[in-house]
């Protein structure tokens, strides 16, 4: 006796996928399983992560005053020196998967480095070490 042919899902034009809201509630309760990297804490101590204000070129107006904070243009390699840790491979990569999370942004491209705005946090107990590394005006 042959087998009988069904259709199968996809065939039947269902979706088999994932929604995109379906992914995002996924993503929201895995978090919660999600292994703490000290590196996460260290930027969430040394920095904000707000949006990014974009400079707006209007006529008659100077761009400084569009601005209501200054954000600092960090690396993955900077934030790792920072914190004092090694240097390697591993590191920096948590450190850029970290930056990519909290900011909610992929990085862009600046004088050839990849680089995240964020803004220093007030208080922080890295805060003589970003004076050190970006100057005094940086907080």
């Amino acid at each position: 006796m042959p087998p009988t042919c069904k259709r199968t899902r996809d065939e039947q034009g269902e979706q088999w996928w994932l929604t995109t809201e379906e992914r995002e509630e996924v993503d929201r309760v895995n978090e919660r399983f999600e292994a703490t990297v000290p590196v996460v804490e260290m930027l969430s101590d040394a920095f904000e992560f707000r949006p990014r204000v974009e400079q707006v070129e209007l006529p008659g107006v100077e761009p400084a005053k569009l601005e209501d904070r200054k954000a600092l243009r960090l690396t993955a390699t900077q934030a790792i020196t920072l914190f004092g840790l090694s240097k390697d491979r591993l590191t920096t990569s948590e450190a850029g998967s970290a930056l990519r999370k909290l900011t909610g942004s992929e990085p862009v491209k600046s004088n050839g480095q990849l680089v995240w705005y964020v803004y220093p946090r007030t208080g922080s107990t890295y805060a003589g070490a970003l004076r050190a590394m970006f100057g005094q005006a940086v907080i």
